[in-house]
């Protein structure tokens, strides 16, 4: 049997560390870190793979993305990768049909909509190339129409916004010309 003196340092517990990355950039030196890079989810994609693809910790990915749950991924066109821990500055994923910034214009719109309870794409679309591609310009404006209509609904009903009205005429005219 093979007995061993214990000491003070065999009694501290080793470091824990959550993955098998080295540190993030500010650890290592205080050097800037990397920008992130956007990946476009594939059907197969997973935050294990992505995590193991990256070279990045799932913890990182999931504070990154708002994910708490991994099923969550395949519900997202795009996964943000940190640049703080994935060096290479290039996504691994194919790009899609579209421009990433089509991509991002497309995700705008769909923000915009949410945010004013608004389904028609169209509308959406309007809004935010007036206010340049702005989502918070965007909304204050699409808010600030809508106080404006509620202040004035006289006008706002001579101003077209009504789609019942305007189909109606067609028939209400030529009703009462086809009485005469």
């Amino acid at each position: 049997m093979l007995h061993r003196l214990k000491t003070s340092d065999d009694d501290a517990l080793p470091a824990y560390q959550a993955g098998s990355y080295a540190g993030s950039a500010n650890e290592k030196g205080g050097a800037a870190p990397a920008e992130d890079v956007l990946h476009f989810v594939a059907p197969d994609d997973s935050m294990r793979s992505l995590a193991l693809a990256y070279d990045v910790p799932i913890q990182a990915l999931r504070k990154a993305n708002n994910i708490y749950s991994d099923h969550l991924v395949q519900a997202r066109k795009t996964i943000l990768i940190p640049g703080e821990h994935y060096k290479g500055g290039v996504s691994l994923s194919p790009r899609p049909l579209e421009s990433e910034e089509e991509e991002i214009k497309k995700n705008k719109v769909r923000r915009w909509m949410m945010a004013c309870k608004v389904a028609e794409y169209d509308v959406a679309t309007l809004y935010m190339q007036q206010s340049e591609w702005s989502l918070d310009a965007a909304v204050e404006a699409y808010m600030e129409d809508e106080r404006w209509e509620k202040e004035h609904p006289m006008q706002a009903r001579e101003k077209g916004k009504q789609a019942k009205s305007v189909g109606m005429r067609r028939f209400v005219g030529s009703g009462a010309n086809a009485a005469k």
